[in-house]
């Protein structure tokens, strides 16, 4: 959790910067997304991946809940 809390953070700090550098520029603004985005999906998929099963995260359907390997 705590790690997801500070991708979050790290999402929002660079969005930040990247629009206070470009200032309403988009072409400066992409790249800053760019990372962004990436940092993220590296950071949430390495947690993600390493989840045990729970009934809180997940699609909910019958042959999804009753198997281990779906």
């Amino acid at each position: 959790m705590d790690i997801m809390v500070f991708s979050v953070g790290l999402v929002l700090l660079i969005s930040h910067v990247g629009m206070m550098v470009s200032l309403g520029n988009a072409d400066i603004f992409h790249p800053y997304f760019a990372i962004t985005m990436a940092c993220f999906l590296i950071i949430s998929g390495n947690v993600i991946g390493k989840t045990n099963r729970n009934f809180i995260l997940g699609i909910h359907l019958p042959w999804t809940v009753t198997s281990m390997e779906t």
